[in-house]
C-alpha cells in the first residue's frame, strides 16, 4: 500500500486507487479495515517452523512479556494480538496457556495468519476447575469472539454478572468451546450474531441462572449438539434458548442432568429460527414455542 498525500484513509492510498474498482466507496468500512488494518498484518511476522505456545498469568507483563515461560504476557487479549499481528503460522498450532487467576475481559478480534483452522488456535486454562481462570468483565461482555477470528477455548470462567452481561460474545466468528467452560452472567451465557457460529463438545457446566443460556440472533449459529450438559443448583432462565432471524440453535443427541430444579421457558423461536433438539426435553418448567420459527 503506497502513500497519496491527496486521500484522507490515514495517510494511505484511497480504497478505489488500491482496489481499481470506481464503485467500492472509499468509505466503506469494511474494505477500510481492510486496507488499512488487515493487509499490513503480513509485514515483518516471525515465520514459525513449530507448534507454538504463549504463556499467560497474573504476574505476567504485557510490556515486557513475550509469551514464554520466564516471559509470560498478562492477559490473555495481549497474547491473542501479539499471535494475529505479529506470527505467520505456516500451518502449525498454536496454544495460550492461562495460569489460574482473574484476568480482564477476553477480546480475540480478526483472524491468525498462517494457522490450519479454528482448531490450530486454542485458548485453554483449568480443564479441571474452570472457576480458576476467570476472564470478568465490569461493563457487558466477558469474552469476545469476533470479526473472522477462529479458536477453541476451554476451562475458562466467563463472568459478566450485571443484568446486560454476556459471557461469550460471538460475532461473523468460529469459536469451538471445549470441555467446561462456565459461566456467570446477567443477560447470556452465550449470543451468536450474523456469521458467528459456536460448537461445542465435552461436557458444559451450568452454575449460575441468566435471562437465556444461548441467544443466537441475525443467522447466528450454534451447534451444541452431542454435548453432556450438567446444571448445578436451582436455577433460573426466562428462556434457555432463544433464537431469531434465521438463526440456528442444535441440541442434537445432547444429554442434559439436572441437579436442582430449572424454572422459565424452554425455548422461544421466532422469525424463521430452527430449533433442533429431536425427543430432548430442554431445562425449565415452562413449555417452549416456536410461533414464527421451527422446533424439530
Amino acid at each position: 500500500v503506497g502513500r497519496n498525500p491527496d486521500t484522507s484513509i490515514f495517510g494511505l492510498w484511497t480504497v478505489k486507487q488500491f482496489v481499481g474498482q470506481e464503485e467500492l466507496p472509499d468509505n466503506d468500512p469494511a474494505i477500510v479495515a481492510f486496507v488499512t488494518r488487515i493487509l499490513p498484518r503480513g509485514i515483518g511476522r516471525t515465520r514459525i517452523t513449530q507448534d507454538i505456545v504463549l504463556n499467560v498469568t497474573p504476574a505476567g507483563n504485557d510490556t515486557t512479556g513475550d509469551g514464554s515461560l520466564a516471559r509470560p504476557f498478562r492477559q490473555p487479549t495481549r497474547a491473542y494480538n501479539f499471535l494475529r499481528d505479529s506470527v505467520d503460522g505456516a500451518g502449525f498450532n498454536a496454544r495460550i496457556v492461562l495460569s489460574n487467576g482473574g484476568y480482564a475481559a477476553l477480546l480475540a478480534r480478526g483472524p491468525c495468519l498462517g494457522f490450519s483452522g479454528p482448531g490450530a488456535v486454542r485458548i485453554i486454562g483449568n480443564t479441571a476447575d474452570p472457576q480458576q481462570v476467570n476472564c470478568s468483565s465490569p461493563a457487558e461482555t466477558a469474552i469476545t469472539i469476533r470479526d473472522g477470528a477462529g479458536v477453541i477455548l476451554e476451562g475458562v470462567m466467563g463472568a459478566a454478572a450485571q443484568p446486560s452481561g454476556v459471557g461469550i460474545l460471538c460475532e461473523n466468528a468460529h469459536l469451538v468451546l471445549g470441555n467446561t467452560m462456565h459461566f456467570v452472567c446477567g443477560f447470556a451465557h452465550m449470543q451468536i450474531v450474523g456469521t458467528g457460529q459456536i460448537q461445542a463438545f465435552g461436557t458444559q457446566t451450568i452454575i449460575n441462572s441468566s435471562t437465556q443460556h444461548v441467544l443466537a440472533e441475525d443467522g447466528g449459529k450454534a451447534w451444541l449438539n452431542g454435548c453432556t450438559y450438567v446444571l448445578n443448583g436451582d436455577l433460573s432462565f426466562s428462556t434457555f434458548a432463544l433464537g431469531d432471524a434465521g438463526a440456528l440453535i442444535d441440541f442434537t443427541n445432547t444429554t442434559v442432568t439436572q441437579n436442582g430444579f430449572t424454572t422459565g421457558k424452554q425455548y422461544d423461536m421466532s422469525t424463521g429460527a430452527t430449533l433442533r433438539k429431536g425427543a430432548l426435553v430442554l431445562p425449565g418448567n415452562l413449555s417452549g414455542v416456536a410461533t414464527t420459527g421451527y422446533a424439530i
